[in-house]
């Protein structure tokens, strides 16, 4: 009996993901020596090729992507490709991008594991290992399906293959393919949804509030600070963490704060370092806080520039309140500004997926995620309608012993072929 386009699907999936995770593919700090990401690129291509895809595998130059507002001073791609595969359809269809990340974040220490995370070892249903979750199962089953796609007869629209880096960091992996002009009518990117469907995605800010004191020895008694005494900055910054907190409950109750699909808005401290000697009363003071910020909060430019503002005006405001520190106000550099983003459940990718998904047995909820992914960019720099879903749990993502069940990752590898297939023979797209 000949195998379906599925069950090919189904077929390939578990071993390509056990040897993607045998590529250590952690990523680094911007500038860092690269590990395995060549190496696992070259053998996404080696799979690609030979079922007809036509494979670009390059390394984004720096000077083209230097004045992206997510990019990362000494961020570089030298033995760091990005792959893109695509297979031409034979002509009048909508054109698909599968799009996902083989970079993982590090192992941690190893002594917690029962597994070695880079063995990629299957047992008890599972195959476990360092980004087998997040998102290397995901990278496996579009890649299978792909495959299973090529094997059958040429759809009639492109199917496009993204495997990309630096999704971890700050996304530049998939705005690097965006910017060599890859597009699609819509996308998919298998991130581990539990085979849900994401169509909103909170933006992520990142920040460092530093505060200045004024130094002087913690154990002799000093006069007020406008007669020249010292001023403990760490104190200082308690105050503003309380702020902030402040401002953090007033947005769970404000309705421009709130999002049918997302959690509500939300600031946390996240780091605090203060002080250098145990007699000295602290001079200065620097935190670091995470801002989540719902789709619709977002500039015109798409980025947080609004709440940014309102953020920095709360501390103003609280700042003149206090005698030092309205002479002395918090400083605030932003780090990371991550957008949000959203499509319409409505959109024809988020209606035929959920409805193809149910015709094989599946029920998948239509939600959002409180975090980012390169979905993000897709929909708003490509102008592609995209949802994410994809095998696994955000559970087991970074997690100790991360595992994805060979039953889910199976079943989204014959999803997305059938999907594909489906897709890439609809009329009605650009065929990008």
């Amino acid at each position: 009996m000949t195998a379906t386009l599925e069950d090919r699907a189904a077929a390939r999936a578990v071993e390509i993901a056990q040897a993607l995770v045998r590529f250590n593919t952690t990523v680094g700090d911007p500038g860092h020596e690269p590990i395995d990401e060549r190496a696992c690129q070259e053998y996404v291509a080696s799979l690609l090729a030979p079922a007809g895809f036509e494979v670009d595998l390059w390394e984004p130059a720096v000077d083209e992507l230097r004045d992206h507002p997510m990019y990362r001073t000494g961020q570089q791609w030298r033995e760091r490709p990005i792959v893109v595969a695509r297979l031409p359809g034979a002509g009048g269809g909508r054109s698909l991008m599968f799009n996902g990340h083989i970079d993982t974040v590090p192992a941690g220490d190893r002594e917690p594991w029962s597994v070695d995370p880079w063995a990629g070892e299957l047992r008890d249903g599972r195959l476990y290992g360092r980004g087998a979750c997040d998102m290397k199962g995901g990278v496996a089953a579009m890649i299978a399906a792909a495959l299973a796609i090529a094997e059958g007869e040429r759809p009639d629209g492109d199917l496009l293959v993204a495997v990309v880096t630096d999704e971890e960091v700050n996304g530049m992996g998939t705005i690097a393919a965006i910017r060599r002009g890859y597009r699609a009518d819509a996308a998919v990117v298998p991130e581990p949804t539990g085979l849900d469907i994401w169509i909103a995605f909170r933006g992520i800010l990142v920040g460092e509030v530093e505060v200045s004191g004024r130094p002087g020895h913690v154990e002799v008694a000093q006069p007020h600070w406008s007669r020249g005494g010292a001023v403990n900055a760490i104190h200082l910054m308690l105050g503003v963490a309380a702020t902030l907190r402040g401002l953090d409950d007033e947005w769970r109750t404000r309705p421009d704060k709130q999002h049918p699909l997302c959690s509500t808005s939300e600031v946390n401290v996240t780091t605090i370092a203060g002080g250098d000697y145990f007699s000295n009363v602290p001079e200065r003071c620097r935190a670091t806080i995470n801002v989540c910020y719902v789709p619709g909060e977002e500039a015109a430019d798409g980025f947080g520039g609004r709440v940014k503002a309102e953020i920095e005006e709360r501390l103003r405001t609280a700042a003149k309140l206090h005698g030092w520190m309205a002479e002395h106000p918090p400083r605030i550099s932003w780090l990371v500004d991550f957008p949000p983003g959203e499509i319409d459940a409505g959109e024809a990718v988020v209606r035929e997926l959920r409805g193809l998904a149910g015709e094989m047995g599946g029920a998948p909820r239509v939600l959002g995620l409180d975090t980012w992914d390169d979905t993000v960019s897709l929909i708003r720099e490509a102008g592609m309608p995209s949802v994410s879903f994809g095998p696994g749990s955000n559970d087991q993502a970074h997690a100790v012993d991360e595992f994805v069940t060979v039953d889910e990752l199976e079943r989204c590898a014959a999803l997305l072929a059938r999907f594909g297939a489906r897709w890439c023979s609809g009329s009605g797209g650009a065929g990008r």
